[in-house]
């Protein structure tokens, strides 16, 4: 009876046909899904290559970015410069006009004192009134016209502003129908 019961015992034990073709499906399914993780890991390093790639193409893009950058300071402070530059020569006009406009003050004063004591000379007094009159249109009308040259290309460059078409210069008549200078572009 112990023997049975050991034979028993030991078939219980024993791997069945069954068990062991199981057994090589479930080894086969592992073989596959190995198999197929190799694939993917490939494929993951494919696209951590390709990434690795896009990466550097990226940080030569910022790089080349950050020179740009650079330039477009450098052409800032050198806008600046220029600027500075405009302003001062704008306050050494302004003091040369001063200047001029005291001077025909001066001019004025004793052509009119002139005129009073020489009642002769009144008709050229006013005749020189006249050409000074128009010697400051003249200047203001000439600094415009320098400025006019070069306002579109400042406005471009400092704002981004195009002007359409060329600045021009037109009269137009006021409340009381005198002529008006204005500018239009």
């Amino acid at each position: 009876m112990a023997i049975l019961e050991e034979i028993e015992r030991q078939r219980e034990e024993s791997v069945t046909k069954i068990d062991f073709n199981d057994l090589k499906a479930i080894v086969k399914e592992m073989a596959l899904a190995q198999n197929e993780t190799k694939l993917q890991l490939t494929e993951l390093a494919t696209a951590s290559k390709e990434t690795r790639t896009q990466m550097a193409g990226l940080a030569e893009a910022l790089k080349e970015t950050g020179i740009q950058m650079v330039g477009l300071a450098e052409a800032q402070k050198e806008t600046t410069i220029q600027l500075t530059g405009l302003a001062e020569a704008q306050k050494e006009t302004t003091i040369q006009l001063t200047a001029l406009a005291a001077a025909q003050s001066k001019t004025e004063k004793a052509l009119q004192e002139l005129a009073e004591s020489h009642k002769e000379l009144k008709d050229e007094h006013t005749k020189t009134r006249t050409e000074l009159g128009g010697l400051s249109e003249t200047v203001g009308f000439t600094l415009e016209n320098e400025a006019y040259k070069f306002l579109p290309a400042l406005l471009k460059k400092e704002f981004g502003f195009k002007l359409k078409d060329n600045l021009f210069r037109k009269f137009v008549a006021d409340h009381k129908g005198e002529p008006i200078d204005c500018s239009f572009a």
